[in-house]
């Protein structure tokens, strides 16, 4: 017995097939799914701003401008956060393992300080004392520093 395997020559692709409306339809659902990752990230970072507000007591006028606050925030933590980094890197560069991590914690919380407080400055509707602006930072370096991926040890 002697087995034949046909090879199709025509290859035609999968989109093809689809048409227009059915390529449209796959780009809206993968904007859709995009679209829809981020506003959880931003919905769980909405939370836990309004959270930690609501635990050191600061009053906002609306939700509305605590939504503002929020993006406004995430805004310019994404922009500084690199350059926090960058600065802790090149001041603890030539320190040991604790000083070096000392630093870079006192260089994390005052770059999320600042952008609590440049938020603050921007934003109208909301008021945040020094001193809770300053709390803020900590807390949001002790939440990354707890997110932070770090290779793992190898047990003996």
């Amino acid at each position: 017995m002697v087995s034949r395997v046909i090879l199709n020559d025509n290859h035609d692709d999968d989109s093809k097939d689809l048409g227009k409306f059915g390529g449209i339809l796959a780009l809206g659902m993968i904007v859709l799914l995009i679209l829809s990752v981020l506003l959880l990230v931003f919905g769980i970072f909405f939370f836990g701003v309004a959270g930690f507000f609501s635990l050191l007591g600061v009053t906002y006028d609306s939700v509305k401008v605590l939504v503002y606050f929020t993006g406004l925030l995430f805004v310019i933590d994404f922009l500084l956060e690199p350059i926090s980094k960058i600065i802790a890197g090149l001041f603890s560069r030539s320190f040991h393992s604790y000083k070096r991590f000392i630093i870079r914690s006192i260089f994390m919380v005052a770059f999320s300080s600042l952008s609590f407080y440049i938020t603050d400055e921007c934003i109208s509707g909301i008021t945040i004392p020094v001193r809770t602006e300053l709390l803020l930072g900590l807390i949001f370096f002790l939440i990354e520093l707890v997110f932070e991926d770090r290779p793992k040890r190898v047990k003996d």
